[in-house]
């Protein structure tokens, strides 16, 4: 007989899931095994730190426990959410319901096909135990009856054996009547006395009588033992009937067990259904809020960084104004100081004055609520730095006497510690170029317009994508139109009229 069915029902293996709506994504076809919902969240969230470190979004981890081995899962064809959420995007109602819905079938199949299987194979079992007990049962059955009729076929051959010698026993009676008569009538002449007669017809009455009861006791008897056989064989009959009703109400309440077991089995997992949706919906919003949290994260960090930059080009930009206004108010109060004298030719004069206006230029465009651009500003450094390269090429200026000698005579020119003498152009050069040591792409068009008179394509395309207006003066290769003022004496012309 096979066990009871079991009373606990297996249940459906559940992986606790991990959910959204519009956006760009690539149509894949895949199939799905029962879903990894946290090893793919793992994927995503990897993805997430990446996007904040600049590093690239880590693959989504495969799956590597299937609901059931070797049981065939549905195919379908829509955009995988993870596959979207990691690329950044975000899964569409249509795909999410898609992947849900597959997802969570397929699980919950592999669930009940877990579940059904060994009861299953338990009903298989009961089964043939039933047919082998009915096959046995059917054999029992089949030799009684067997028994039964070969009784009642000898019962029969018997009762008429005994018949057929009760006639041959009273035929014989019979004959040995008719004899004994026919033996008597010849004895007697031929004829029997009344007396004699009577006598021998009396005991052939007698003789017929007994083999007239002998005969009626014969049927009787068969009579009443084929009755009696055959009820047997009735009672054989409704015995094997309800034998095998027995059985099948046995094993019958035992299967009956079984496809309640399975019917339970289906129904549970059909039960937790919608609740394994609405977790791996809800997994699918958190992974893919957690994906916006690390965009949004490396965005700020973008963001900051590029704060940071901008803070410190603005830093940077105003230690240069504020280095330009420190060297404008000191040239300032150096020129004040230089057209003060009264030695100063009207060319000199005129170099000092031009230098003047140029830085005058320069702290105006630096005031608070200047409206100068950058690029405008940058052409008045270079512009000032050319007239203040002008003024120390061709303005006199008190420098120290590298012929002084302390015991040459007085008024002498030996005599002086000072003379007034213009600066030779290299050591001009190096004077105004160490002034724009941190002023870059102004110091590389100073340099140019001071070694060769012009400035070169390269620097004039950097100055142009910069802002600053081009001063056509710096175009020139012909070295002398840069020359030149007020009188005709030589110099760079960098005025920051020609500029605007």
């Amino acid at each position: 007989m096979a066990a009871a069915a079991p009373t606990s029902k297996p249940a459906a293996p559940a992986p606790k899931p991990g959910q959204i709506g519009g956006g760009s994504h690539a149509t894949v076809t895949i199939k799905h095994s029962a879903p990894t919902v946290h090893a793919a969240a793992a994927g995503v969230r990897a993805a997430a730190a990446g996007a904040v470190k600049g590093t690239r979004p880590a693959a989504r981890p495969s799956s590597s426990k299937p609901a059931k081995p070797n049981t065939p899962l549905q195919s379908a064809t829509f955009a995988d959410p993870y596959q979207t959420i990691m690329q950044g995007g975000t899964p569409s109602t249509q795909d999410v319901n898609a992947y849900v819905n597959q997802t969570v079938g397929n699980q919950t199949q592999a669930g009940i096909n877990a579940g059904l299987g060994p009861l299953r194979t338990q009903a298989g079992t009961i089964r043939n135990e039933q047919q082998t007990a009915l096959n046995r049962w059917n054999a029992y059955t089949g030799v009684a009856q067997g028994q039964i009729g070969d009784q009642i076929t000898a019962q029969q051959k018997g009762a008429a054996s005994l018949q057929n010698l009760a006639a041959q026993g009273a035929q014989q009676t019979a004959g040995l009547f008719n004899a004994q008569g026919q033996t008597a009538a010849n004895l007697f002449g031929g004829a029997l006395s009344p007396t004699a007669q009577a006598l021998l017809n009396s005991g052939r009455a007698y003789a017929g009588g007994l083999a007239g009861n002998e005969q009626q006791f014969i049927g009787a008897g068969n009579t009443a033992t084929q009755n009696f056989l055959r009820s047997m064989a009735d009672v054989a009959t409704a015995e094997g009937m309800r034998g095998k009703q027995d059985i099948r109400s046995t094993y019958g309440k035992q299967l009956t067990q079984n496809q309640a077991a399975q019917q339970s089995i289906i129904a549970s997992a059909a039960a937790k259904a919608p609740s394994l949706k609405s977790d791996l919906r809800q997994q699918l919003f958190s992974d893919w809020a957690t994906a916006q949290i690390g965009k949004i994260r490396a965005q700020t960090a973008n963001q900051q960084g590029q704060n940071y930059r901008a803070t410190q080009a603005w830093r940077s930009q105003q230690l240069k104004e504020k280095t330009t206004n420190d060297l404008a108010t000191q040239r300032s109060r150096a020129l004040d100081r230089q057209l003060k004298q009264t030695h100063n030719t009207a060319q000199e004069n005129h170099w000092l004055v031009q230098e003047q206006q140029a830085w005058k230029r320069i702290q105006d465009s630096n005031k608070p609520g200047s409206k100068a651009t950058p690029g405008q500003k940058t052409a008045d450094l270079i512009n000032g730095q050319l007239a203040y390269y002008n003024t120390l090429t061709n303005v006199a200026t008190p420098q120290k006497n590298q012929s002084y000698d302390k015991n040459a005579a007085a008024g002498s020119p030996n005599s002086r510690k000072f003379t007034n003498q213009v600066i030779p152009p290299n050591l001009a050069k190096v004077t105004v170029t160490k002034g724009l040591a941190k002023q870059g792409l102004a110091l590389d068009a100073v340099s140019q317009l001071i070694n060769w008179g012009y400035i070169n394509n390269i620097t004039l395309n950097r100055l142009r994508a910069q802002g600053v207006p081009i001063n056509p003066a710096w175009t020139s290769r012909d070295i002398r139109s840069l020359y030149g003022g007020a009188g005709g004496a030589s110099g760079v012309s960098g005025t920051a009229a020609a500029g605007r």
